[in-house]
């Protein structure tokens, strides 16, 4: 069967062409200079031969430039129709890459040689289609709305959880904080802070209080604010949620940047809302936010007692449970008959997250009593700490909240542990601050970490004044100071000493075996 000739090449074709014209180039600059250097070929007068010389001479210069830009343009042109190590990129088969329309001439720049319809091609790199996809994806990502433009919601709701069906003992902070919150008057947004231990019920606080008043806000927007990047999360959660009825496309395709300014924004200029930040590390991670927002009420819970004030932020300290709370909260989880067992109370300290969580245990784990709990809890506190009842939450336990906390201290000031180690082998609660004071070389390195402590709430420093009968303001220098350590802490820091560290921190006077009551 005849076949019929392969089919030109046009890259052949194109740079013979340019070897043809570079040749022709080569014979017209020789041809110049021969004529304008060798003897008169045809006897003319030397003034027309001059003259003529002259002007060959130029125009095969001239003629050379021409015919040698042309033969440089069709060898370019043929080496990237199909030179060896230039792909082609295929608008067809399975290794075809989608490229659409972009400005700045990206696809130009990187892909170059005109498209093939034809065989498959070797695929874009990496680098080159991710710059594409991206490109692509900024140019065509529509803008959110503006914020005046988006009406405000009708009861949106973000709340982290369902709150606890046992909630007791907080009537006070409760009406404390709604004072603050709902009876505030002036411009500015209204701030109050929930400062306490970890596990004290900062958080349940706040979210018992958010959903009781979730009727009386357009808006309760909850952020976990562990870290600044945290809280820009739920920041650009809370645009997302807001534009998503006026604009889907726009709210899932949103930067994080854009999405945050937008939400401040619109909360800038909205009342009706509620924030809470649950677990705000410092508070210079919100004063950049805080700072723009005019009207409104935001909810802070953090470990951190210090830094509030000059926010205009009012700070509330949680303390433990009254005893007759604990015995209820036991009690609702366990049975009204095992709830009064006082050692178990005095072991938990009537710290809610550790009643709920020993609560929780007992009654989900079977042949488990109260005692048994108890001997287990003063055997290996860190790991009955550390462990959830079946079917809980594994990160709501006591020793997650305070390892949080210590891990953060010890990484400020080292001589924190030191100090946090010397404390456990004494009693918990009002011992004196001298007593500390030999921790270190330096006392006054010894009170700074003793302020760093205190301000994660892991320890409560008291002042008492030293004669009972002076008047306010005598003997202000002879105060004695005081320091306290939740027994639960104090107990998990001991079993995390070996024997060695006992026998090192054991002063005159200490205990010399673990804490029990």
């Amino acid at each position: 069967m005849a076949t019929s000739p392969p089919p030109a090449d046009p890259a052949r074709r194109g740079r013979l062409a340019g070897r043809v014209l570079l040749v022709l180039t080569l014979v017209l600059v020789v041809v110049g200079v021969l004529w304008f250097f060798l003897a008169d070929p045809l006897d003319l007068p030397e003034r027309t031969l001059e003259a003529l010389a002259q002007r060959a001479s130029v125009i095969s210069m001239q003629a050379a430039l021409v015919f040698g830009s042309i033969g440089w343009w069709l060898q370019r042109r043929s080496a990237a129709a199909g030179e060896p190590g230039v792909p082609s990129v295929s608008t067809s088969g399975e290794n075809a890459p989608a490229v659409g329309t972009m400005s700045g001439g990206l696809v130009a720049g990187a892909l170059r040689g005109p498209v093939s319809t034809g065989e498959r091609a070797p695929a874009i790199s990496g680098d080159v289609q991710t710059l594409i996809t991206g490109d692509l994806q900024e140019a065509r990502r529509p803008p959110l709305p503006p914020p005046s433009s988006v009406a405000d919601p009708s009861g949106l709701l973000g709340l982290p959880r369902r709150r606890a069906a046992w909630f007791v003992g907080r009537q006070e902070a409760w009406q404390e904080l709604a004072i603050t919150l709902e009876s505030g008057t002036g411009a500015g947004v209204i701030s109050q802070a929930v400062v306490g231990l970890g596990g004290i019920g900062k958080s349940e606080l706040a979210l018992q209080y958010a959903f009781a008043r979730r009727l009386d806000y357009d808006l309760v927007w909850w952020i976990d604010a562990d870290s600044p990047a945290q809280i820009k999360v739920g920041l650009a959660g809370l645009a997302r949620a807001l534009v998503a009825g006026t604009d889907s496309v726009a709210a899932g395709q949103a930067s994080p940047e854009e999405a945050v300014a937008w939400a401040i924004t619109w909360l800038a200029g909205r009342t009706g809302w509620l924030l809470v930040f649950d677990n705000v590390e410092e508070p210079t991670h919100l004063e950049p936010y805080l700072a723009r927002l005019t009207i409104g009420q935001v909810l802070i819970t953090t470990r951190r007692d210090v830094g509030w004030q000059h926010l205009s932020v009012t700070p509330l300290r949680l303390h433990t449970l009254p005893r007759p709370a604990s015995i209820r909260l036991l009690g609702d989880l366990i049975g009204p008959p095992h709830a009064a067992n006082a050692a178990v109370l005095d072991e938990l300290g009537d710290l809610p997250l550790a009643l709920t969580q020993t609560g929780a245990y007992v009654a989900r784990t079977p042949r488990c009593t109260p005692a048994g709990y108890l001997r287990l809890l003063r055997q290996v506190p860190e790991r009955m700490l550390a462990t959830a009842a079946a079917g809980g939450d594994a990160e709501r336990v006591v020793a997650k909240a305070w390892e949080v906390s210590r891990a953060r201290v010890v990484e400020q000031n080292p001589l924190a542990e030191h100090l946090l180690q010397l404390l456990a082998c004494y009693a918990p609660d009002h011992l004196p601050a001298t007593v500390l004071a030999g921790a270190a070389d330096d006392e006054q390195a010894v009170n700074e970490a003793l302020a760093l402590l205190a301000s994660y709430s892991l320890i409560t420093l008291t002042t008492h004044p030293t004669d009972p009968t002076a008047t306010s303001g005598d003997h202000a220098a002879d105060d004695q100071e005081n320091v306290s350590i939740h027994r639960l802490t104090q107990a998990v820091i001991w079993h995390r000493m070996n024997a060695e560290q006992h026998d090192q921190f054991h002063p005159s006077g200490a205990r010399t075996s673990a804490p029990q009551t």
